[in-house]
């Protein structure tokens, strides 16, 4: 009875969870994994290994090139040194 007075009462409610069953469906498919940054090394890696993929896959020469990565606001330190707007 509970069940049926909130969807009355709320009538997006069922919709709302069976959104959130999907979800949880999908981030629990096969092949699929997480991960926790540990240290900031293990973030430098991760962030370089994302970074170089468009090279990697020959999309681009250099990192500069690729206009979706965070790679192209780095010096030569490779410190992040986004523009002013």
């Amino acid at each position: 009875m509970r069940r049926l007075r909130l969807g009355v009462k709320y009538p997006g409610l069922k919709d709302s969870r069976r959104r959130l069953d999907t979800i949880k469906t999908l981030s629990v498919e096969e092949g699929y994994w997480d991960s926790y940054m540990r240290d900031s090394e293990h973030e430098s890696k991760t962030r370089l290994y994302i970074e170089r993929n468009p090279t990697k896959a020959k999309l681009v020469t250099t990192l500069n090139e690729w206009p979706w990565s965070s790679a192209r606001f780095r010096d030569v330190y490779e410190r992040l040194c986004l523009p002013a707007q």
